[in-house]
């Protein structure tokens, strides 16, 4: 029997088996050029070609193989049949009568983060509505919507929340289902290498095998169209067999120079923003975490922590390290106190003096030295009012960025060339002269130490 007449045979088997949609958006696309023992498909675009390819080519074949004894060859082409200008797709495809099998790297490469579930995941009113949205998602058999994207800055548990979901269906499926977890950094790099290897099949019909797919950070993948597009393809195919899928990234879907494929897709999702922490997650977290390390941290301490503009756990994890390795080098560990804290927190923050201003500095100095601001701002000569005004304006030179004429300003109208000097005269004594070395430290310190004092006040009466 002729090709030709076999091929037509096949369109009428897959009209009388497909429903109609499917034949129309599928089948029907197809343009066909029958040779003497190969047959040669046309379809208009990747994602038919791929869905054609990954769903009916198997049924082509086997419809082929009732009806002649000689199996033709496939070849797939994007474009037309009318037109020179065709993509030929991939050479000798033919149907293997094994089952497909993936290498067992493949899935030694996605596996969970055990530590990460719900159990330990520390909420508050910034990431509530994340933290309840994707523990509903564990209990979405039944509902329409299986699709969630968390976006926040770094450092807010998205992490944590995407590896939780994986590791609680587990629980609740008893490990009865696929579950893939993938940075789409690595998505990019294992599309790269795949289609350098010619095996990007693998990897494609692994992601599509699963019933949970769990991308993380999946801005990495807005400079890789290719990988966008393999990402749609799957994308699509998941969403038609109505699993589950779960999105983070560092920025809303759209701040997102994304294919506007997966956008649309998206938008059709839950999406929940986590917010940076908020006072109440910074104080269990230091709670839980200083009571795991053994470091007894009282509650005045962890409340003067807990009010600083910190905006993530990375951060506030950093500033944890850094006070149990002092405490333990200086065998405080068990009696620190609040003194003790400030102490080394201004050490290490003390590159952020945007919130110290000009009056803190002139205020503290002027205590420092017994004297009144007003004799701190005058324009008397005499030594125990000039010297005070030198230190402070060389502080605050040192310690804020406004211009010598803004300073000026700030101290009575004294013009640059004063500012100037006066700076220049502490900077030569600072050298030479212990008495001043020794002010202009204690004084820095007491500054310094002082802006978080103050910040903490400011939060507590919020």
């Amino acid at each position: 029997m002729l090709l030709e007449k076999i091929w037509l045979k096949c369109l009428n088997r897959f009209k009388n088996n497909l429903s109609k949609n499917e034949y129309v958006m599928w089948i029907l696309p197809l343009q066909v050029l029958i040779n003497k023992n190969s047959i040669n498909l046309y379809a208009p675009n990747i994602f038919v070609l791929n869905y054609v390819r990954d769903n009916y080519l198997k049924y082509i074949y086997k419809y082929f193989s009732d009806l002649c004894i000689n199996l033709p060859l496939i070849n797939f082409y994007i474009g037309s049949k009318y037109s020179s200008e065709n993509k030929f797709f991939k050479k000798n495809i033919f149907i293997s009568k094994k089952k497909k099998e993936i290498d067992i790297k493949y899935f030694n490469k996605f596996i969970l983060f055990k530590q990460y579930c719900f159990s330990n995941f520390i909420y508050g009113i910034s990431n509530y509505i994340a933290y309840k949205e994707s523990i509903n998602l564990c209990f979405s058999s039944f509902k329409k919507c299986k699709l969630l994207f968390l976006y926040g800055c770094t450092g807010l548990g998205k992490t944590h929340l995407i590896n939780s979901i994986g590791n609680k269906i587990n629980d609740l499926n008893k490990n009865n289902k696929k579950i893939i977890y993938i940075n789409s950094e690595r998505f990019v790099n294992i599309i790269t290498n795949s289609i350098y290897k010619n095996n990007i099949e693998k990897f494609r019909f692994y992601l599509k095998s699963s019933h949970i797919l769990l991308v993380d950070d999946i801005q990495y993948l807005v400079n890789s169209k290719r990988s966008q597009e393999e990402f749609i393809y799957i994308l699509d195919f998941l969403l038609q067999k109505k699993n589950i899928l779960v999105f983070t990234s560092n920025k809303n879907i759209v701040n997102l120079n994304l294919n506007n494929r997966i956008i649309s897709r998206l938008f059709g999702g839950i999406i929940v923003k986590i917010d940076k922490i908020d006072f109440d997650v910074k104080y269990k977290f230091l709670y839980l975490k200083s009571k795991n390390m053994s470091f007894n941290l009282n509650k005045n301490i962890i409340n003067f922590i807990s009010n600083l503009d910190i905006i993530n756990i990375y951060e506030l994890q950093g500033i944890l390290n850094i006070l149990f390795v002092y405490a333990k080098y200086f065998n405080c560990l068990n009696n620190i106190n609040i003194d003790f804290v400030k102490n080394i927190l201004y050490t290490f923050l003390k590159s952020d003096n945007s919130n110290i201003e000009i009056y803190t500095i002139q205020k503290i100095v002027s205590n420092y030295y017994r004297i009144t601001i007003l004799d701190l701002l005058s324009k008397s000569r005499y030594r125990s009012f000039v010297y005070p005004r030198q230190m402070s304006i060389a502080i605050s030179k040192r310690l804020t960025h406004y211009s010598l004429s803004k300073l000026g300003f700030f101290f009575g109208g004294l013009d640059h060339s004063t500012i100037i000097y006066s700076y220049k005269k502490i900077e030569k004594l600072y050298i030479t002269n212990n008495v001043v070395k020794s002010d202009f430290n204690n004084l820095i310190k007491l500054i310094l130490s002082s802006k978080y004092e103050i910040f903490y006040k400011k939060k507590k009466n919020i």
